[in-house]
């Protein structure tokens, strides 16, 4: 299992928070991924800020799976403490099928949508639960908007 960070997390730049109830805010972030993508691998795009509950998430993907009968499917959620899964209850989707053509997907699991604020800003990740039939380098971008409660 391998971890993989955009850069903007990594440097430890702040979330993008809003000042006012209903203002909505996007926090995005891209990170580039090896031919070496394996299953359970983690990797951390965007942040749910501090005193914010998520209001969409939309995970833009390149194709990650050259194979003639692809197999590589993604989840997206809050990541734990150790970076290395999912927090359970968090995805917002859930065993996506997306990185096989590459394309786009928007958050379709209630858990994820239903997230309460928290005092601390989360990390939302991409988790790789099914490996590449022919595993291909690529993009990945994560936008979450979400609003301050």
């Amino acid at each position: 299992m391998a971890t993989f960070t955009a850069v903007h997390i990594t440097e430890g730049q702040p979330a993008i928070t809003g000042g006012q109830a209903g203002v909505v805010v996007c926090n995005d972030g891209a990170c580039a991924v090896p031919d070496t993508l394996a299953a359970d691998d983690i990797v951390q795009l965007a942040y749910l800020p501090a005193g914010h509950k998520p209001i969409d998430v939309i995970f833009e993907t390149t194709d990650l799976d050259t194979h003639g009968t692809p197999a590589i499917e993604v989840s997206i959620g809050v990541v734990n403490a150790d970076a290395d899964d999912l927090v359970a209850t968090t995805n917002f989707i859930t065993d996506s099928d997306v990185a096989q053509t590459g394309g786009v997907a928007r958050a379709a699991v209630l858990n994820g949508l239903q997230l309460g604020a928290t005092t601390a800003d989360r990390i939302i990740g991409v988790k790789v639960t099914t490996v590449a039939a022919t595993e291909a380098a690529g993009t990945m971008r994560l936008k979450v908007m979400s609003v301050p409660v």
